[in-house]
């Protein structure tokens, strides 16, 4: 019975310590740079033109969203989380530009990460390539799902709101700036 116990309470600490651990050894699992959420990313790919972004939002401003979402910038309160690397422009609950930026060592790994998104998002709506943003984007609308997912270089987003595609693709447009 005491084994037991001293077994479950290990197991505990293991939970609890597992749940406090740091960014920097997260960035290093997935590939990236300690801290590569604050600063900037500069990345290169054969085929394309290099892609410079600055991290953790991109271009977007608070002026800029503001404008998309049709209201004075004063109303507009800009957040970021760490931990889910999203980019949050919040007017109220319903008027918000949300968007998570990812970036990636290469345009391979950042292209085989964004389609394994593309390939969950197809359970909840129907995928289909866009044209004419970034190097690959990919829009998943319906009942279910309304996202646009676009990769440039080794940098790409996801962004969630404002709903439909062509806010969506000012957002994308901005944010890849």
């Amino acid at each position: 019975m005491w084994r037991r116990r001293i077994l479950c309470g290990m197991m505990m600490f293991l939970v609890l310590t597992g749940c406090g651990s740091d960014d920097t050894h997260d960035d290093q699992a997935n590939g990236r740079a300690p801290g590569a959420g604050n600063g900037s990313i500069h990345s290169t790919s054969s085929d394309k033109a290099s892609v410079s972004i600055s991290l953790p939002c991109g271009g977007m401003t608070k002026d800029v969203a503001a404008e998309i979402l049709g209201v004075p910038a004063e109303q507009v309160e800009y957040s970021f989380s760490d931990q889910l690397n999203m980019c949050s422009y919040r007017v109220n609950l319903i008027k918000s530009v949300n968007y998570a930026v990812y970036a990636e060592p290469n345009a391979v790994t950042a292209e085989a990460e964004m389609a394994k998104v593309v390939d969950g998002l197809t359970y909840l709506a129907a995928c289909e390539p866009v044209a004419g943003i970034g190097d690959a984007s990919f829009y998943c609308g319906g009942d279910r799902a309304d996202r646009l997912l676009v990769r440039k270089g080794a940098v790409w987003i996801d962004v969630q709101t404002p709903s439909g595609l062509e806010a969506k693709k000012r957002v994308a447009e901005q944010v890849l700036k």
